[in-house]
């Protein structure tokens, strides 16, 4: 994903030295608007051919991975937010909560991953504690962002998508 994000990051550096704010939000809005379905897209993606990409390419006897790494694909699925407001963090110089996010992340995934792993859950508490760290890191990036642009405006369009998505993946 940092192929689609990563020349953004200048163009971000860009409009904060011109002082161009309103440049600046439009782009972010833009980039949260088109890269929203693409991670939907892409997360579901590899949470249903998971079980596929195990039995195929390492045969079945690794089939106890399978949970994980479907797990482990949803966590791409706040990309369109936490990417871009790691950019506008940096481009913004907002260190105060570039150094939360670097507190909050470790702690969320070490406490979450003991509780989990030793309430019997096992190695895919793992993977739900990589999910819960990113989940907390885009929250946190969320607040950078909110001031340049309305998250929920920009994704609005996708929300029958995502009601479909739900539903398919709760069946």
């Amino acid at each position: 994903f940092n192929i689609l994000y990563g020349p953004y990051s200048q163009r971000f550096n860009h409009f904060v030295a011109l002082k161009k704010n309103e440049e600046f939000s439009i782009l972010l809005g833009r980039i949260i608007k088109y890269t929203f379905p693409l991670c939907l897209f892409v997360c579901f993606i590899m949470s249903f051919s998971s079980k596929y990409f195990i039995l195929y390419w390492v045969g079945s006897d690794y089939i106890e991975a399978i949970p994980i790494i479907s797990v482990l694909s949803w966590f791409y699925i706040f990309h369109f937010i936490s990417q871009p407001g790691s950019y506008v963090c940096i481009s913004t110089e907002n260190y105060k909560l570039i150094h939360l996010q670097s507190i909050v992340n470790p702690v969320v995934f070490l406490g979450s991953f003991m509780i989990l792993y030793y309430s019997g859950v096992g190695l895919l508490s793992f993977a739900i504690s990589k999910l819960l760290m990113v989940f907390s890191g885009t929250i946190i990036v969320s607040f950078a962002i909110s001031k340049w642009s309305n998250i929920w405006e920009d994704i609005k369009p996708f929300l029958p998508l995502v009601l479909v998505i739900l539903m398919i993946v709760a069946s």
